[in-house]
């Protein structure tokens, strides 16, 4: 599990392709949600 601090979006609990709005996301807190689990996965 990846936690983000602020998170407002969530990857889906069905499909791991899918993100889900969860809060009022914007695109860019899709981007900054997609970059936060990017280096959280490179880093491991």
């Amino acid at each position: 599990m990846i936690k983000v601090v602020g998170v407002v979006a969530e990857v889906s609990k069905k499909h791991a392709g899918f993100i889900v709005n969860v809060d009022h996301a914007t695109s860019t807190d899709y981007l900054d949600f997609i970059r936060s689990m990017q280096e959280t996965v490179k880093n491991k």
